[in-house]
């Protein structure tokens, strides 16, 4: 009786260490698992932060394109009133000129 009683103790004995080897192996599976998980997170994390660098970066850029676009809107309404000046003069000079000729044209003949 005792030795079925040891022979079971053995069995169990072998149960429970098979078990707790199942165990160690599930526990390091999971390590591994958490491990892995923690690597991808830290990735996403670094991908995350360096796509809002970028998308700050990139505010910062339309920023200051719309801003030296409006200055260049400026300066172009600038030059075309100057220009718009410049070509009243020119037909001012041309008609004075034009006159000219005809006085002295008048006064020759």
């Amino acid at each position: 009786m005792l030795d079925d009683q040891a022979e079971a103790i053995r069995k169990q004995n072998s149960v429970v260490a098979d078990k707790t080897k199942a165990l160690e192996q599930l526990r390091q599976e999971q390590t591994r698992r958490e491990a892995d998980l923690a690597d991808r997170l830290q990735a996403e994390r670094e991908l995350s932060q360096q796509l809002q660098d970028d998308l700050e970066a990139d505010h910062d850029k339309k920023s200051k394109l719309k801003t030296a676009l409006s200055e260049a809107n400026a300066e172009l309404e600038l030059l075309r009133r100057e220009n718009t000046k410049v070509c009243t003069c020119f037909f001012i000079v041309v008609v004075i000129v034009i006159v000219v000729v005809l006085v002295v044209v008048v006064v020759v003949v």
